[in-house]
């Protein structure tokens, strides 16, 4: 619904997916999917779409201090194991 909203009032598909943390791609994607249950495929139609299912009210204005700032992924380090070798054993070649 919030895709929808930002999308209605004129914000960008980069834009949404910095403000969620996502990739310009998936909500590039979602925002597709969103179109064809919607049954429209213009943002013009979506809003007309939105304004008749009741979200038409104003966003509020996003500021510095108001904007969710999307948390780093955190990614596990790797351990790399390499060859194992066994010391000291014949390795019967």
């Amino acid at each position: 619904m919030q895709m929808i909203e930002w999308r209605t009032h004129g914000v960008k598909n980069s834009a949404i997916a910095r403000r969620l943390g996502l990739s310009t791609r998936y909500t590039s994607n979602l925002m597709w999917r969103i179109f064809r249950k919607a049954g429209v495929d213009d943002v013009a139609l979506l809003t007309r779409w939105a304004i008749q299912h009741g979200m038409d009210e104003a966003l509020p204005v996003e500021t510095a201090e108001t904007r969710e700032i999307p948390r780093p992924k955190v990614f596990k380090p790797r351990i790399r194991l390499g060859r194992l070798r066994r010391v000291g054993v014949a390795s019967g070649f």
